[in-house]
């Protein structure tokens, strides 16, 4: 019973090694005509030459072309380098092996041994410098969001793993409901770059014209409180100039002062700069706050109907209009 045992499973470890390996082992093609071989070798040098100029996507086409009539690990080795060059790296990494799993025999020349050798050393640089990226989606609906990468669907299943892209600009979208949020970013070889995209509740209440009236009021009445603040100080500094000028008139002769009132002739000096700085204060902020309110945008259909002037003197203020 054992030996019966051993035996099956002798012949099902056979029978898995066979499936293996006619899935990735590439058939070697069938002998090309000399006229085919001569037009393919032909391409391979003129790609060759455009390869080592640097023209990269046009070597790239030489090398199919030449491979596809007359199919040999050199030349899609040269096919898979062409792509990396390209920052087509995905590609590059299916073309390497290809080269990898291209059946060789006993009479295969030498060159398509080193060949594979090489295609083998340089997928590993490859995948080593493949850039990745994690999507990531949060915020208010993330769950039953609509991801999208340069316009096209990106699976839920891939939404926070980590996944390989070619190096490159990419745009992210994230759509749940109302809310909407967008990312471009640049991947370059070798980075891992996180995208988060917040969906963020748009809590404005509100917008456009009515938002900027509302900002443009603030602003006029701020002004106007501090213009009225200007005139105010200068009026209460003016009276107090007023007041020192003249006990200073009572106690200097000819606009000579003894020298133990310099303190106050001092004092004097200080407040009618006050007296001036608070008049003009009080002049630019009344103007620039009347200014904003006439001017702020209204959502009203009446507003072009209705005026409001605030206006301030020395004997009081208050506000003016018509409707």
């Amino acid at each position: 019973m054992r030996r019966s045992l051993c035996t099956w499973v002798g012949l099902l470890r056979l029978l898995v090694l066979v499936l293996l390996t006619s899935s990735v082992v590439v058939a070697r093609p069938a002998a090309a005509d000399t006229k085919t071989r001569a037009e393919a070798l032909k391409l391979a040098g003129e790609a060759m030459d455009l390869y080592e100029a640097g023209d990269f996507a046009a070597a790239l086409e030489g090398f199919t072309k030449a491979d596809e009539l007359l199919p040999a690990p050199t030349l899609k080795l040269r096919v898979a380098r062409c792509l990396d060059r390209l920052d087509r790296m995905q590609e590059a990494v299916e073309r390497y092996r290809d080269v990898i799993a291209y059946e060789l025999t006993g009479s295969s020349p030498k060159v398509h041994r080193e060949a594979r050798e090489q295609a083998v050393e340089e997928l590993g640089e490859v995948l080593e410098e493949m850039p990745t990226i994690t999507v990531i989606v949060r915020g208010p609906g993330a769950d039953d969001a609509t991801v999208t990468m340069g316009g096209e669907p990106l699976s839920a299943d891939l939404l926070g793993q980590k996944q390989p892209l070619d190096p490159g600009a990419y745009a992210f979208e994230a759509v749940s409901g109302d809310l909407v949020t967008r990312q471009d970013v640049t991947l370059e070889r070798s980075q891992v770059l996180e995208v988060s995209l917040e969906l963020v509740p748009d809590v404005g209440g509100g917008g456009g014209a009515e938002s900027d009236g509302a900002l443009w009021q603030i602003l006029g009445w701020t002004a106007i409180g501090v213009g009225g603040a200007g005139v105010v100080l200068g009026t209460v500094a003016g009276v107090m100039v007023l007041n020192q000028e003249q006990e200073l008139m009572d106690q200097c002769t000819d606009r000579q002062c003894p020298p133990d009132v310099r303190d106050d002739v001092e004092s004097f000096d200080t407040m009618r700069a006050v007296t001036t700085a608070g008049f003009i204060i009080g002049g630019i902020g009344l103007a620039a706050g009347t200014t904003l309110l006439l001017l702020a945008p209204s959502d009203d259909e009446d507003a072009d109907e209705a005026q409001v002037v605030p206006y301030v003197t020395f004997g009081g203020g208050g506000i003016r209009g018509s409707f």
